[in-house]
């Protein structure tokens, strides 16, 4: 992958809403089981993965 792209992604990661309290509009569904599981998990991944870098949407880094 180049480093374009690669920098796409992590600021995707780093800015995305993993919650339904987080700011932003979206047409997400967090309702249900499969879908809170899911975030959950993408955001424990990340967060392990980005562990000092603060997430822009919900102002906490990885390790908070």
């Amino acid at each position: 992958m180049s480093d374009n792209t690669i920098k796409e992604m992590e600021t995707t990661i780093l800015s995305f809403k993993y919650w339904m309290d987080e700011p932003g509009d979206d047409s997400m569904c967090y309702w249900s089981e499969n879908h809170q599981l899911l975030f959950f998990t993408c955001a424990y991944v990340a967060g392990r993965y980005y562990d000092h870098e603060l997430f822009r949407n919900s102002g906490l880094t990885g390790h908070s």
